[in-house]
């Protein structure tokens, strides 16, 4: 009889407790809310950009920046960071900007690699890459991401590339 009563009470916590962990699972294994948040953030620097309104771009950009990326490298923030740069007079920063984000680019396309393998064993960090590329770039976790880059990833690169071209025009 006790063992009823047990089982009454304890099946149902049971399952709820179960399934309560299911839900968390997924939230976690999909992500979603990371990248809807740093696209939110994207798209909201983006539009103050556009209103010219540079202080508050830069503060969304930054944002985006922050926001952890589990499945691509984080770096299209650098390019309008550039450009708001470059809008608001300082050249310099936006070049300098600018600079980083085409060896992120590069990387991103394969042209350069993360690592040089002088010794036959070890890796030896790329020495043409600078530090802000390196460390946004070349994660443990994103190396297997440049090597088969996917059309998507392909179009994404030429479609920055287009806005990278007029930003390095503003910037002159």
């Amino acid at each position: 009889m006790n063992f009823r009563k047990i089982t009454v009470i304890f099946l149902p916590l049971f399952t709820f407790s179960c399934s309560a962990f299911e839900e968390s699972n997924v939230t976690d294994i999909n992500s979603k809310s990371v990248n809807v948040q740093h696209e939110q953030y994207m798209q909201n620097g983006k539009y103050l950009l556009e209103q010219n309104r540079t202080k508050e771009a830069k503060k969304q950009f930054e944002l985006a920046l922050d926001e952890e990326l589990f499945e691509s490298p984080n770096y299209e923030s650098y390019l309008y960071l550039s450009k708001m740069y470059c809008v608001s007079g300082n050249k310099k920063k936006g070049k300098e900007l600018l600079e980083s984000f085409d060896c992120m680019q590069k990387v991103d396309s394969g042209q350069l690699s993360c690592f040089q393998n002088e010794t036959g064993v070890s890796l030896i960090p790329n020495s043409n890459l600078g530090k802000q590329c390196f460390d946004v770039m070349c994660s443990e976790m994103f190396i297997g991401y440049y090597e088969n880059p996917t059309k998507g990833q392909l179009d994404s690169i030429e479609k920055l590339s287009l806005i990278k071209s007029d930003i390095k025009s503003m910037c002159d």
